[in-house]
């Protein structure tokens, strides 16, 4: 039952998400080859610095989208087009509804999140900009492609994908090494990051991620990103209130920081159930946690 035909598409295949990998790779590392060779190896330091809480948002944000990819082959394979549009429009819906709480809370209290991280009472300018926008460039990347990159990846669009993702990396190295030796600015290159993805992003995969859904541009936009972000101005006025009343000062304690940004997170959390859920998701999440707790409740329960 040897096929060469099979063998050849399988190689394609790989062929070509080993370069998108290999793009990907070059979009978020080339960042420090381009310091240490165009500033000095100790902007390396206050780059990582400033990188890390995108990093933790990017580990979080990335863990539904993860999912996605299994279920995406085995609905092409089965010829399922409306469950894939399905998959793609409430896949980035949800992906959405999780990660903008936590990046609210991310940006407002980025000062905090950087004393915990690396364990600096006081954040430099450069590294607090840093921060500020790599995270924005995270957040960026979920809206706009982590998930129609991982559905398009399985339905056989590998070979569009992996020239958008050599254009990305090869715009994001390109302004970086403009930006620095004009600027002479370590944030240049995390911004130089921000300016590939938001047109890469925005101007081609979110466009392509709309036709697939039968949707417009905007119309996608109002499917999955506005009612999320009105659902989330409750939330964005508490952290304002908390990142500028002086007796709220998060940055000189470490537990008022905790708790504010638990706080947030409820907040959040409250306003996405009252607002951005429907009925039908709100029952069904009732039942699944129900059935999770009559399950840990008869596990844990005395035989």
């Amino acid at each position: 039952l040897f096929s060469w035909g099979m063998v050849s598409k399988t190689l394609q295949f790989s062929v070509f998400a080993y370069i998108s990998t290999v793009s990907n790779l070059i979009l978020t590392k080339t960042d420090q080859l381009v310091l240490s060779t165009t500033l000095a190896v100790s902007a390396i330091a206050i780059y990582q610095a400033g990188a890390k809480a995108a990093e933790m948002f990017m580990a979080f944000a990335q863990q539904l989208p993860d999912t996605f990819s299994p279920a995406a082959a085995h609905l092409h394979a089965k010829g399922d087009k409306v469950f894939l549009q399905k998959l793609l429009i409430n896949g980035t819906r949800f992906s959405v509804m999780i990660a903008t709480p936590v990046y609210f809370i991310c940006a407002f209290y980025m000062e905090g999140i950087l004393r915990l991280l690396t364990g600096d009472k006081v954040a430099s300018p450069e590294t607090f900009w840093i921060g500020e926008v790599l995270l924005l460039w995270a957040y960026m990347i979920l809206v706009t492609q982590s998930v129609s990159k991982r559905i398009f990846m399985m339905c056989g669009h590998e070979r569009k994908l992996m020239w958008l993702g050599v254009g990305e990396a090869l715009l994001n190295l390109c302004l970086s090494v403009a930006l620095v030796l004009h600027f002479k600015n370590v944030v240049c290159v995390a911004i130089a990051s921000l300016i590939a993805t938001t047109v890469f992003g925005w101007f081609y995969l979110w466009p392509w991620a709309a036709r697939e859904a039968n949707l417009t541009a905007l119309q996608l936009a109002r499917t999955v990103l506005f009612p999320i972000w009105l659902a989330c101005v409750p939330q964005l006025a508490f952290v304002i209130v908390g990142r500028f009343m002086p007796w709220f000062d998060f940055r000189t304690n470490i537990f008022l920081f905790l708790g504010q940004s638990a706080l947030a997170m409820g907040v959040g959390a409250f306003c996405l159930w009252k607002r951005a859920l429907t009925l039908e998701e709100k029952q069904m999440l009732i039942l699944k946690f129900s059935h999770a707790g009559k399950f840990i409740t008869r596990r844990f329960s005395p035989v």
